[in-house]
């Protein structure tokens, strides 16, 4: 749209320029600019067809090569030719656009097909069909010569040949607007029904995503009592085994005593000998799992 924007402010005035665009976007080409673009990508598969019904050679060969019209009809449609033709053809197509509608981009797209026709035919890759469709005044010039040697088809400029090209029907064959019409509906349709069927797509995947984050919470929420409940456990125990110990005066008695967990496992041992029964002694804490205890 910026380009179409810039071409028309180079014409007139910004009110002027401003309203206009605004005829080219709501009226002449309705919903191609567009978030979905739901009209340019429709007219995409009417070309299509219209490829197929008015060149059947060409389209099976660029059908053979794999070649999509998406990559070049697209940038045709949304920028009215401005990035495919040199800029004077470019203004003699929006005038006729301007007058006749939206249809006129598709016979120039229709006109570029057939007169490259030949080279066409000669690629055997899809790139090179690709990079057929940047056209310079020379290689226009060049593929229109042949239609402005008759007498009555001295045309001013490549502009009025090409033009002249689009909307002859002895050229191009009639393009009834009421099928016109009916295929624009029916590929709107069917891109409606597409996208849709995405949106009901992305919005189970966001679902699928909420429910499995909600699982993954809950799950580190169940994990984080759980641990909070061991360690609660574990404390409580510790806390357990250090009151019992202080209530134990002496080490044999706490020794003997096999309901208490570190007993279970814990040997003492008099560090030195003292016949003063009296005296402070040390002990030595050793683990041995193999050990068990017995009271006498």
């Amino acid at each position: 749209m910026n380009f179409l924007a810039a071409v028309l402010l180079q014409q007139m005035g910004e009110e002027e320029a401003f309203w206009v665009l605004a005829s080219i976007v709501e009226e002449l080409t309705p919903q191609y600019h567009t978030r979905t673009m739901t009209g340019s990508r429709a007219d995409q598969r009417v070309f299509s067809d219209l490829v197929t019904q008015k060149l059947p050679v060409l389209a099976t060969h660029l059908q053979t090569l794999g070649v999509d019209f998406e990559p070049f009809t697209l940038k045709w449609f949304l920028c009215l030719f401005l990035n495919t033709l040199p800029f004077e053809p470019v203004m003699r197509i929006w005038d006729v656009f301007f007058c006749e509608g939206s249809h006129v981009l598709l016979r120039v797209g229709l006109v570029l097909l057939k007169l490259n026709q030949p080279r066409i035919m000669a690629c055997d890759d899809a790139l090179d069909v690709y990079e057929m469709f940047k056209v310079s005044h020379e290689t226009l010039q060049e593929l229109t010569a042949p239609y402005r040697t008759g007498l009555l088809n001295r045309d001013e400029c490549v502009c009025d040949t090409l033009i002249r090209l689009a909307m002859d029907k002895s050229f191009l064959g009639t393009i009834p607007f009421d099928s016109l019409h009916e295929l624009r509906q029916f590929y709107q349709g069917e891109i409606e029904a597409e996208l849709q069927e995405a949106e009901e797509r992305r919005l189970e995947r966001q679902r699928s995503a909420e429910a499995k984050r909600r699982l993954d919470a809950k799950i580190k929420r169940q994990g984080s009592d759980t641990d909070d409940a061991s360690s609660s456990c574990s404390s409580s125990g510790d806390r357990d085994d250090r009151a019992l110990m202080m209530e134990y005066d002496f080490v044999d008695d706490y020794a003997c005593s096999s309901e208490a967990s570190p007993a279970r496992h814990i040997r003492f041992m008099d560090l030195y000998d003292s016949d003063d029964s009296s005296g402070e002694y040390f002990v030595d804490v050793m683990y041995d799992f193999s050990l068990k205890h017995h009271c006498h």
